[in-house]
């Protein structure tokens, strides 16, 4: 899912697709995309390895997560799962097989 940079506004009435699923986001994608952040929380994300995000991403996405560069969002409220903000492409949980909690877990519990 892109949020179609040509049609996102930062001004707080954006009907871009992400915006209109999940509202707007807290930061601008301009600041986002600069620190590494999730675009609709604004924490930093943590670097996910291209060949695990291929492997949990739905089938017809895959195509966009060949990219590399993404991150996953820390914040366990936040509507994103996996973010590359430079490449304008964001994967919300129905759009991944695994759940959010399951791999913020994996990675926080992790010895």
């Amino acid at each position: 899912m892109t949020r179609g940079e040509s049609q996102h506004r930062d001004d707080g009435l954006c009907t871009c697709p992400l915006c209109r699923r999940f509202g707007p986001p807290a930061i601008t994608l301009a600041a986002a995309c600069r620190e590494d952040r999730c675009a609709f929380c604004s924490r930093p994300g943590w670097p996910v390895d291209r060949v695990m995000l291929q492997e949990h991403v739905r089938d017809h996405l895959r195509v966009h997560a060949s990219a590399g560069g993404f991150r996953l969002c820390v914040t366990w409220e936040c509507p994103i799962v996996y973010f590359n903000n430079p490449a304008d492409i964001y994967f919300a949980q129905d759009d991944v097989v695994i759940s959010k909690r399951a791999e913020l877990e994996r990675r926080f519990l992790r010895s």
